[in-house]
């Protein structure tokens, strides 16, 4: 049996969470958030536990082949790693990219600074993105779609249906 007991203090401050006991005195520091483009490797190395995500996405073989036989499209993921809510899809993204790799679709993942910051950042202003995540489908130049946030949860199927008009 599990007894309670207490062993320190601890507090919130600026640079993390201190904690303080009679013979230990530390501080538990938050992760910066991963800013600008990066790989799936780079997101994946950054924060491990989209990793857990990406092996609960129910794929759907059928948008899968979809995709694999696409003949060039670019996707840009727009995310925030401090954002609850992109930590529990993002990895849906990822296990897509993984599905079809080899294919014509590229994917491209843009990290954004906390907030507000993350409101004003060069490329979440250019693209008019809405809310995070957000994924921007492109066929060479020109924007063709969007994943909104909602939708990351069948993100092959609605990936193929874009890709598809």
């Amino acid at each position: 049996v599990y007894k309670r007991q207490r062993v320190g203090r601890f507090s919130f401050g600026r640079g993390g969470i201190r904690i303080e006991s009679s013979a230990l005195r530390g501080m538990l520091k938050s992760r910066p958030p991963l800013l600008g483009t990066h790989t799936a490797t780079a997101v994946l190395a950054h924060a491990p536990q989209y990793g857990l995500v990406m092996r609960k996405y129910r794929k759907n073989e059928a948008a899968l082949a979809k995709l694999r036989a696409h003949t060039g499209a670019r996707v840009e993921v727009l995310f925030g790693s401090w954002c609850p809510r992109c930590q529990q899809t993002i990895g849906n993204a990822l296990r897509v990219e993984r599905e079809i790799a080899g294919s014509a679709v590229a994917f491209q993942y843009h990290g954004l600074p906390n907030p507000p910051a993350a409101w004003k950042d060069a490329r979440f202003v250019a693209t008019h993105a809405k809310a995070l995540p957000t994924a921007i489908v492109w066929v060479g130049n020109r924007e063709v779609g969007r994943i909104a946030p909602k939708d990351f949860g069948r993100f092959d199927r609605v990936l193929a249906g874009i890709l598809s008009r």
